[in-house]
């Protein structure tokens, strides 16, 4: 019980104290109703507390970053496609935040909340004419190009600098391209520590298609 509730008991037992030594209909009827308005309120904090509890006790669910998706444009749209089962959520389950030159995608399920963010954009988008859709095995976030027609070529500055950095590092003659691959994997490794998480997801799957083309293409 609480202070609050304790207090309007108190309140009430007095209330009903004075009902009982009231001679007059009206005035018994008046501290009638007051007596009443008292358990109304008390019946709304007990209400409130026990929603409380009930809230604190439901598991608090974990959030996921999408790693898995791929990336493809049009003259007009940059698009980014996510595998995903969509059998089980609802439209509105799948929030889209979008800035001119960011964007969150959260994927809400009973269990978890899959989270995917993509910050500084390599160019600016029209975020009223950006949108996603959801499908039974995908959902895609179709971002509108400010400038119809101009090749983005990847979704953010972070994988541009990083595209960069590897075209420079194996441009270098063949007598050093053992060398070079110990620059460019001390390069990564410390992208990779210092990196945010979109740094980090960038880097993951640079080092996971690398490694595939190797084992395809052995020397």
């Amino acid at each position: 019980m609480t202070d609050k509730t304790s207090e309007l008991q108190a309140i009430k037992q007095e209330l009903i104290a004075l009902k009982d030594t009231a001679t007059k209909d009206r005035v018994k009827n008046l501290l009638q109703k007051e007596i009443n308005s008292i358990d109304n309120e008390i019946r709304e904090i007990q209400m409130k507390q026990l929603a409380k509890e009930e809230a604190s006790k439901a598991p608090t669910k974990i959030t996921v970053d999408i790693k898995e998706h791929a990336f493809d444009e049009s003259d007009k749209f940059v698009k980014l496609y996510i595998p995903f089962d969509a059998t089980q959520i609802k439209d509105e389950d799948v929030q889209l935040d979008l800035n001119e030159d960011s964007f969150s995608l959260v994927i809400q399920t009973p269990n978890k909340n899959h989270r995917f963010v993509a910050t500084s954009l390599l160019r600016t988008v029209n975020v009223e004419k950006s949108y996603k859709k959801v499908k039974s095995d995908m959902v895609s976030v179709y971002l509108k190009k400010v400038k119809e027609g101009e090749n983005w070529g990847c979704l953010t500055k972070t994988e541009k600098r990083l595209k960069e950095s590897k075209s420079k590092m194996f441009d270098k003659n063949d007598e050093d391209a053992a060398d070079s691959g110990n620059q460019l994997m001390n390069m990564m490794k410390k992208m990779y520590e210092t990196g945010d998480p979109e740094m980090k997801r960038t880097i993951a799957k640079a080092w996971t298609e690398g490694q595939n083309k190797q084992k395809e293409f052995p020397m």
